[in-house]
């Protein structure tokens, strides 16, 4: 097995968490075999795995096993319809309407907060002991807790969408559909959980009074004292449960196809050129919480050349990558810094293909990111200290960062004491004390307000040309975009494709007061332009 596996947070293939989870249940069974076999577990009440297994044999053959599972799915089916039902339509109109959210919420909540074990004489008074009283019972548990659902999803549609289709002369039944329609993934993603709330339930039921069903089957055999069948209806209990649970979830991917992924494009063949940063036909997926594969980027192409100064000295360039929100712009620095991995295509620093975070690559991120219990020298001599540069060198290193940042009075402060914009000097320094050969900037300055936003642009250029590292900067800001750039990608979402590569005619050193020339007028407005621009518009492929 590979020791990737041992990477902190490495996301595993779907090959190696099947391996996984063959691997575990093989160590229960044999953990229950031994355990029962040198009889270090009670014979009476934990029966031998072959015991167990004759048993499930028996329940196949003599005692419907099929029949009483199907009599459990039906319990649960009816109780299921009949909450979905009320609680959908109910839900949407408590997640649309505040007074029917504040008319009927103070009964609901605490109703779902309440044990339904404790509602069980009810039911019995209410509906004795036959088939009404189950259905019921699994109704009451089910219900409330989907309606809560419902209500939480309504309230996530984005309000965007409603007042785009108000502009378009939506009446409030239009409305209403349309919140239903951007909820019910989600909605439906919960069947899952709502059908393992059922099994807990309809198990409990059948125990009461039945004279069908997996929870009749596991009372009856115990009774007896037949701990072989017992053991043997748990595990059909759960092979029910699981089977049916799988059947939701493709039934999921066939309802939502619009959920999908898009089908990659084929990757091109990749070119022997020399380039400090190539990315190649990449792209990537995520999975939602829901289990739902959907697109971040498609086919990102772009390539940074080595550049020399006249006196043969390496330079960087400066390159943005600008777009809206949600349009892969972090997800691409996180590829190159080998943090994430994409699902296609390749990644080069200097010839090599990225697999794993190295020094050659450093990382600013928006959060600031100091380490609270070091102060601000130790925070820059951080990197130095664990890739054992000698003590000389990093203290050096340190009092010439921390000067260039102008935070020489604070290289023994921590943190906390920090403005936001003093916080991330501290970043920028630790960053550059490895003197990586590219550096990642993802929106550092966000958080910032103007007059800060501007100092620290300012500091940026003025340490940046001091090195010879390339920077890959994120931002959203058009105008922070062109003061800082050499070229900007501009890339639109869903999924992140860069559909423009926008030159930056500006030299350099630069100042504030370009912002007020014609030229600069012209070139954001392009931008601009560019901004509102969709995929399939004039898509690029990006060289340099």
């Amino acid at each position: 097995m590979s020791l990737h596996l041992f990477e902190i947070r490495r996301e595993v293939s779907r090959k190696t968490r099947t391996l996984l989870a063959i691997a575990s249940w093989a160590v229960v069974v044999l953990a229950w075999f031994l355990l029962t076999q040198w009889k270090l577990l009670p014979p009476f009440s934990v029966p031998k795995p072959a015991g167990v297994v004759q048993a499930f044999v028996m329940l196949w053959t003599e005692y419907d096993l099929l029949g009483n599972v199907f009599m459990s799915w039906w319990r649960i089916g009816q109780a299921f319809l009949w909450s979905a039902a009320i609680a959908i339509p109910l839900g949407l109109l408590m997640g649309s309407f505040r007074w029917m959210h504040n008319l009927i919420n103070p009964i609901a909540e605490p109703m779902r907060s309440m044990p339904i074990t404790a509602f069980l004489p009810a039911f019995i008074a209410l509906f004795g002991m036959e088939e009404g009283m189950k259905v019921a019972f699994l109704f009451f548990g089910m219900f409330f807790y989907l309606l809560a659902l419902v209500v939480e999803e309504a309230d996530r549609v984005d309000n965007a969408l409603l007042e785009t289709a108000m502009t378009l002369g939506a009446k409030k039944r239009h409305l209403l559909w349309l919140m239903f329609r951007a909820s019910f993934p989600a909605i439906f993603g919960s069947f899952r959980i709502l059908y393992d709330i059922g099994w807990t339930y309809v198990i409990l039921a059948e125990m009461v009074n039945a004279r069908k069903g997996v929870g009749y089957m596991v009372e009856a055999a115990r009774k007896v004292l037949d701990f072989d069948r017992v053991w043997a209806g748990i595990i059909a209990i759960g092979f029910a449960a699981f089977l049916f649970r799988w059947l939701l979830t493709v039934l999921e991917h066939q309802l939502f196809p619009w959920r999908r992924p898009l089908t990659q494009w084929q990757r091109r063949p990749l070119m022997p050129d020399k380039l400090k940063l190539a990315v190649r036909n990449v792209s990537r997926s995520f999975v939602s919480p829901t289990g739902e594969r959907f697109q971040a980027l498609h086919d990102i192409n772009f390539e940074v050349q080595d550049l020399y100064s006249s006196e043969g000295r390496d330079i960087g360039e400066f390159r943005v990558l600008l777009g809206p929100s949600g349009c892969g712009k972090s997800t691409i620095l996180r590829l190159i810094a080998g943090l994430d991995h994409p699902d296609s295509g390749e990644i080069l620093v200097n010839g090599a293909p990225v697999t794993v975070p190295g020094r050659d690559r450093g990382m600013v991120f928006q959060k600031y990111t100091s380490f609270p219990w070091l102060t601000v020298s130790q925070n820059v001599e951080y990197g130095l200290k664990i890739n054992n540069f000698p003590e000389q060198e990093r203290r050096e290193t340190v009092t010439r960062l921390i000067e260039a940042v102008g935070l020489a009075s604070f290289a023994n402060s921590y943190p906390d004491t920090l403005s936001g914009g003093m916080q991330q000097r501290v970043a920028i320094a630790r960053t550059l004390a490895l003197r990586p050969s590219i550096i990642l900037m993802d929106e550092p300055f966000g958080a910032l307000d103007a007059q800060t936003r501007g100092d620290m642009q300012e500091l940026l250029l003025k340490i940046w040309g001091e090195s010879a590292s390339t920077i890959l900067f994120v931002t959203h800001d058009v105008d922070e975009a062109i003061y800082l750039a050499d070229r900007i990608y501009v890339l639109c979402a869903r999924p992140g494709t860069i559909i423009e590569d926008v030159p930056v005619p500006f030299g350099r050193p630069r100042d504030q007061s370009m912002k007020q020339s014609q030229q600069f007028h012209e070139l954001q407005q392009h931008v601009l332009a560019c901004l509102k621009r969709g995929p399939g518009q004039g898509q690029v492929r990006v060289s340099v």
